[in-house]
């Protein structure tokens, strides 16, 4: 049985790659197969969840330059919007 995500509850992480003081820093947190993120800044303002498939793409993409590569696999389900 999948539990609902609730992110008062959630354990938010921030990035490590978050840049020090108070700008461009986000929030992460896993729960079963999806992860979600936010605005460490606004935790408030929302979120948006992805599969964990569609946070690694988004990763692998961030990692590449944005370079992306065509292949025959299937793109993963659009992501939730909290």
């Amino acid at each position: 049985m999948t539990v609902a995500f609730d992110p008062d509850k959630a354990e938010w992480r921030k990035s490590s790659y978050s840049s020090g003081g108070e700008a461009n820093c986000v929030e992460i947190a896993f729960h079963d197969d999806v992860v979600s993120v936010r605005d460490s800044k606004d935790p408030q303002g929302g979120y948006l969840t992805l599969p964990r498939e569609g946070w690694q793409c988004l990763l692998d993409g961030i990692r590449s330059g944005g370079e992306h590569q065509q292949d025959d696999e299937q793109l993963p389900a659009p992501p939730e919007f909290g």
